[in-house]
This record gives C-alpha cells, structure tokens and sequence, in this order.
C-alpha cells in the first residue's frame, strides 16, 4: 500500500498534495492508500482527511481513521 506523509504542511497544502497523489495511485491500480498525518499536531489535517468524500475526489469509496496507529487513515477507492 503506497502512502503520503502530510507532517509540516498547511492543511490547504495538505488537501492540494493529498489529491495529486490520489490521482497517481487510483491511475496506477491501487485499492487504498494510507494516509500519515500525525497525532497531536496533525489534528486539522487528520480532520480534512477524515472528511473527504466522493466530492472532493471521485475514486474515494471511504475514508477510515487507524485506531492501531492514531497517527494516520486510509483512504479506500472505489472498485471499477
């Protein structure tokens, strides 16, 4: 499973990277992605992740919060 670092970005950073990378992942056949926006600095970030949908971009299916790791989330794609 390929993944995204998001420390030290600006959540609007973070959002604009995040959906490139989305974009290369779903293009090149990946299920899900996991995505590592901290703990305790990365709470707005882990809330814009938490919180996209299908409208932000269309190949997201859900978005799940690791409760193993607190610090990241994975973002499923939907199935063609």
């Amino acid at each position: 499973m390929l993944s995204i670092d998001l420390h030290g970005y600006k959540v609007d950073e973070a959002y604009e990277a995040l959906i490139d990378f989305i974009d290369e992942a779903y293009e090149a056949g990946e299920m899900a992605i996991e995505v590592i926006h901290g703990y305790s600095r990365g709470q707005e970030i882990k809330k814009m992740v938490i919180e996209l949908t299908s409208y932000d971009h269309k190949a997201i299916a859900k978005v799940e919060h690791s409760f193993r790791n607190p610090g990241s989330s994975k973002i499923f794609f939907k199935l063609d």
